[in-house]
């Protein structure tokens, strides 16, 4: 049911899905979907299956460009212009390395470090 107004999520030439009849279809394939996509989601186990994987190891580098390197630890500022720290993250990601650049300066003129 097209109209000038309100337009629905389908792609066609004139005269298709004019009807909401000619919607179900389409419809019924993605609920299909949508359900076919929950079964994988159930069996897939819980989240939490993975909690025990060892930490990613740390590389040593020196840092040649623009920005500080910090320990990614919950806690530790993402930007050195700003107060946003890091609230919650994955244990096999803690201890590493991160590079603490200005985000007012990378968003007006980019970011390029030498490692």
């Amino acid at each position: 049911m097209h109209s000038s107004s309100r337009r629905i999520p389908f792609l066609g030439a004139p005269g298709r899905y004019t009807h909401w009849r000619d919607c179900l279809p389409p419809y019924e394939r993605e609920l299909a979907n949508f359900r076919r996509n929950l079964k994988v989601l159930e069996g897939s186990g819980p989240r939490t299956q993975h909690l025990d994987r060892p930490a990613l190891p740390g590389i040593s580098a020196k840092l040649t460009g623009p920005g500080e390197s910090f320990h990614v630890e919950p806690g530790a500022r993402l930007y050195a212009d700003k107060q946003i720290a890091i609230a919650q993250i994955a244990p096999k990601l803690r201890g590493l390395t991160g590079i603490r650049i200005a985000q007012d300066e990378a968003a007006m003129t980019g970011v390029q470090s030498a490692v």
